[in-house]
């Protein structure tokens, strides 16, 4: 079918027909093709630019085009269409079976093309010249889930890219990202779901140096030498890891170690970087892994008690570089005190006789009043029924005395029982 009888069909026809639940669509006004500057004609049988100059006399002012998963196999059909939309800055095709036969050298070439998405596009170097010499201006470029030869490829195509998406592309080696780095302009790329497993210091390359956001959310890289090695980006101010290796491995502390090991990061999975949350950070991580016995020195000797149990021994000569840094940056830095806010469980109370006799015990805080009776039976021989109980605050007892427990099923943590109070015992009258 022909790209005006389908674009016809989409935005007008439709308005005049029922719909599969057989309510017709009623509006004010239908548009005319004139008018379209987005158009999507994803998924229908598209195979054919049709009649010369019908697009560009029908619909000249369409901006954003999406043809992805349709019939056109022909590279020069999809050239036939753009050619005829000058105003064209976006396009997405996406699935297209390009046959590479069809590809050859042309003088046709679309300046104001600034934005082009080819997922799960299949092609060769050859052709990716040609479609980079075709697209010579091309600033967004989209390879998801595409099989391509990266190192070849970029070489000396697409020079104009500033955002480059790779996600998907079965990426499983450095290497594959080192060929990236001739792409002088390149200020994104988006490696998410790719099964590469590190990052090598880049330092000896020279490129990535506009690179400001990198995405390696659902990648396996989990070791620090990685995240440490992505220092060595020169310019990286943003970066996306969530649903990583990483992230899994290192839960509630990633967002930290980001922090401290990558000390130019200013936005952590979309999320900003305050001073007050990079300085809270940094001084924790100094708690962290300093030395009880020298708080200015990396603990050399890991323990659970002085050290996260995530962290491996190959990995303490990075950390210790870390630290170091963070260190010169804050001096030293206290441990918190350890103070226990749980509640207490028992105390040793003072019981005694009016007479005197006293003996020290520890009681369960559960106990109710009758539990302590049951004790006073024991040491003082008293049956329970003939036992009167007191108590006494050790702090004020001396100005307000004793209150009487005159409840058995009372809860001994009601009164506040603590340690060195006392339980005065009285025989009933």
């Amino acid at each position: 079918m022909s790209f005006v009888a389908l674009v016809r069909d989409r935005y007008v026809n439709s308005y005049n027909k029922p719909n599969i639940s057989g309510v017709q669509i009623k509006v004010n006004r239908i548009p005319t093709l004139e008018e379209l500057t987005v158009v999507s004609l994803k998924n229908s049988n598209l195979s054919s630019s049709g009649p010369e100059g019908e697009i560009s006399m029908t619909c000249p002012n369409i901006k954003e085009l999406d043809i992805s998963e349709t019939c056109i196999t022909n590279w020069q059909e999809l050239i036939n269409i753009c050619k005829q939309l000058n105003a064209l800055e976006f396009i997405d095709i996406g699935r297209l079976r390009l046959d590479p036969q069809s590809f050859a050298d042309s003088d046709s070439v679309f300046e104001k093309l600034k934005w082009l998405v080819m997922n799960r596009v299949n092609l060769g170097y050859q052709e990716m010249r040609i479609m980079s010499k075709t697209f010579p201006n091309i600033e967004t470029l989209v390879l998801r889930a595409s099989r391509i030869d990266f190192i070849e490829v970029f070489r000396d195509c697409f020079q104009n890219v500033t955002r480059l998406n790779l996600g998907k592309c079965d990426i499983r080696e450095f290497s594959q990202i080192e060929a990236l780095s001739v792409m002088e302009n390149l200020q994104e790329l988006k490696l998410y779901n790719n099964p590469i497993a590190e990052i090598i210091n880049v330092s000896h390359l020279d490129g990535f140096k506009k690179l400001k956001r990198l995405n390696l959310s659902f990648t396996q890289i989990r070791d620090l030498q990685s995240i440490y090695n992505l220092n060595s980006f020169p310019v990286l101010t943003e970066l996306r890891i969530n649903d990583s290796t990483f992230s899994e491995r290192f839960k509630e502390h990633a967002r930290k170690i980001l922090i401290n090991y990558l000390q130019n990061i200013e936005e952590i999975n979309g999320s900003k970087v305050s001073v007050k949350e990079r300085t809270t950070a940094e001084r924790q991580f100094l708690r962290d892994f300093s030395d009880p016995a020298d708080i200015s020195r990396h603990v050399m000797q890991p323990t659970k008690e002085t050290l996260f149990e995530w962290l491996i021994p190959e990995e303490i000569p990075t950390n210790i570089q870390v630290f170091d840094k963070v260190h010169s940056k804050h001096g030293n830095v206290l441990k918190f005190a350890e103070v226990n806010l749980a509640p207490p469980t028992e105390a040793l109370v003072h019981i005694r006789l009016e007479e005197g006799e006293s003996q020290d015990h520890v009681v369960s805080l559960s106990w109710k009043v009758r539990d302590l009776k049951t004790l006073c039976e024991r040491i003082y021989g008293i049956p329970k029924s003939e036992q009167k109980l007191f108590y006494g605050d050790h702090e004020v007892m001396e100005h307000l005395g004793f209150d009487l427990l005159r409840f058995d099923n009372q809860n001994l943590s009601a009164l506040n029982l603590k340690d060195n109070d006392v339980i005065l015992v009285r025989r009933k009258d």
